[in-house]
């Protein structure tokens, strides 16, 4: 996934990892409003996404500020990426997601 404009809410992405290496989230473009945080979850045995298994984080305290995360993937393996904003605010800015 690349330059998705949107809204900065809560998105949520499930992906199956296809080979193992690194993927990296990268959030640009931020409206000065807005302060999106990023969070990346393994899923759970029945392949929920299970929110006490925090993969990695990136929080800026910053509005306008871009975040980044990478983390390190195995084939077949599915995780989540959570975008949510600070206190609810509401901004466009670009998702980029790479995998290996």
């Amino acid at each position: 996934v690349t330059g998705t404009r949107t809204t900065e809410v809560g998105h949520t992405i499930a992906s199956v990892a296809p080979s193992a290496g690194i993927a990296a989230v990268d959030i640009t473009d931020v409206d000065a409003a807005g302060d999106p945080d990023v969070y990346v979850y393994q899923a759970a045995a029945d392949g929920t996404c299970d929110l006490s298994s925090c993969k990695t984080a990136s929080v800026k305290s910053t509005f306008g500020a871009s975040e980044s995360v990478s983390f390190d993937v195995k084939a077949g393996e599915t995780w989540f990426v959570i975008v949510d904003s600070w206190g609810g605010a509401e901004a466009d800015f670009n998702f980029n997601l790479s995998c290996p």
